[in-house]
């Protein structure tokens, strides 16, 4: 018993005494992991930058002298490495003339246009349905609906996603439709795909959405009659916007259905007396009884 508590001892104060030791590999080993090609360590040690340029890593590297190793660097971003070599770090716009040389912009990157290019050659840029961040050198998923995730504007508000009238609610971490231009002030919704306004009937629009979600399903953003150049919510000549509210039609139809049903009620209740009358007068026994 007391020598297993004495190798406990021993075994505690190797920890504080050799563990500081350690924790630079142990985190450059956390730091460097196979697969992050965002900030690719090579396996190469180093104190300066001029034994990166001159050993495998090459010219597109740096030296991180807090954990010894060559880390992949062009242009002020982190790049990728092919082979323990480090290959320069693409930007949107950039050529290429392979998907790998692409894989320095984060997220969903390719090398666009090599397929139909004679040379072989195209240039990096974001797959369909993604924009490029130049801060974060990422592509970033465009978003369609209200509601859906994101953690940058320019997801929700670009053009092929919500609108300008969209914003990412920083605390859902979701896009929202919102008054961009007037802070607020103004009712958005989210329809077809776009963030609109919503305007009521006879006011002022641009899209017959806006009009759908203010006004009427069946009203349309035309020309007003008295001024030229410009457009309200108003409903076609040739439809009708007529308010009705979904309890009160259903009452309608019911009351409607009950009443027919009473009245065939009625109907086959009279025919059934005339049908009996006639048997009784007709026969004999029954008037003699």
């Amino acid at each position: 018993m007391y020598q297993s508590l004495k190798n406990f001892k021993l075994y505690l104060f190797s920890l504080v005494v050799f563990l500081p030791e350690f924790f630079p590999i142990i985190k450059s080993l956390e730091f460097c992991k196979e697969g992050n090609i965002h900030r690719k360590c090579i396996p190469y040690n180093c104190t300066r930058d001029s034994e990166c340029h001159n050993g495998s890593p090459g010219p597109y590297s740096r030296c991180l002298r807090e954990f010894s190793q060559c880390e992949c660097f062009h242009k002020n971003r982190p790049g990728i490495a092919v082979n323990s070599t480090c290959l320069p770090t693409k930007t949107d716009g950039d050529s290429c003339s392979s998907h790998l040389e692409c894989q320095s912009i984060r997220g969903q990157s390719q090398c666009l246009g090599i397929s139909t290019n004679k040379f072989g050659l195209g240039i990096c840029g974001c797959k369909y349905k993604n924009i490029y961040h130049d801060k974060l050198n990422e592509c970033l998923k465009l978003r369609k609906t209200e509601g859906s995730p994101c953690h940058e504007v320019i997801q929700c508000s670009h053009p092929q996603a919500l609108g300008a009238l969209a914003i990412c609610d920083i605390q859902s971490g979701n896009c929202r439709c919102w008054d961009t231009v007037g802070d607020g002030t103004e009712k958005t919704a989210w329809l077809n795909g776009k963030c609109h306004y919503s305007r009521g009937e006879n006011e002022t629009c641009d899209y017959r959405e806006e009009c759908i979600l203010g006004h009427h399903p069946n009203s349309d953003c035309l020309r007003h009659e008295s001024y030229r150049n410009e457009t309200v919510c108003t409903c076609p000549a040739d439809e009708l916007c007529i308010e009705e509210k979904e309890e009160e039609i259903l009452t309608k139809s019911g009351s409607l259905l009950a009443n027919g049903v009473s009245e065939r009620i009625l109907k086959t209740t009279e025919i059934f007396k005339i049908s009996v009358l006639f048997v009784y007068l007709s026969n004999p026994i029954l008037n003699f009884v």
